[in-house]
């Protein structure tokens, strides 16, 4: 029984390993192994560093990211716009766009919207949490096993350090 237990998990792959960043101030599941890597990306406001962690299984990819805007940035513009902006910037021109709601974290602003590009569907969660900007994303093929393991790794995002909210 144990063997068929372990085996199932295997196959379906769904985030149950803990992962926390102290530096980020999350704690999310993971299915398994998690590679961090940063990188510099270009802004209106002047470059930006970006700090990403994800893993992937046979189908899916998990990732999470995180970027600081510059203060004046966020003074400068609403939850609203920066979140659509955020939107906009992972959809593309070639993505559709198949559902979007607001939601929130701890009280800050989210959106969670899905997506179809490539034959690959996604749904992420963005979050402005002071001038902080997280990004939460489960991608893979259309399906059930998906949409479960997307729910499981998406509801598990949490804040932890103080010094993020």
């Amino acid at each position: 029984m144990l063997l068929a237990a372990i085996a199932l998990w295997a196959l379906c792959a769904d985030p149950t390993a803990p992962f926390e960043s102290a530096a980020g101030g999350f704690r999310v599941l993971f299915p398994g192994q998690v590679t961090e890597q940063s990188k510099t990306q270009p802004s209106r406001a002047g470059p930006i560093e970006a700090h990403l962690f994800n893993a992937e299984t046979d189908e899916m990819g998990f990732l999470v990211s995180y970027a600081d805007h510059a203060p004046e940035v966020v003074k400068a513009a609403k939850p609203k716009a920066q979140l659509a902006a955020a939107r906009d910037g992972v959809v593309g021109k070639d993505g559709k766009l198949l559902a979007e709601r607001e939601l929130s974290l701890e009280g800050k602003p989210g959106i969670e919207f899905k997506f179809e590009k490539d034959g690959m569907v996604a749904t992420e969660r963005a979050f402005l949490v002071g001038r902080r900007l997280y990004q939460v994303m489960a991608l893979g093929p259309p399906g059930e096993s998906r949409e479960r393991a997307a729910k499981i790794f998406l509801d598990s995002f949490q804040l932890v350090a103080p010094g993020t909210r």
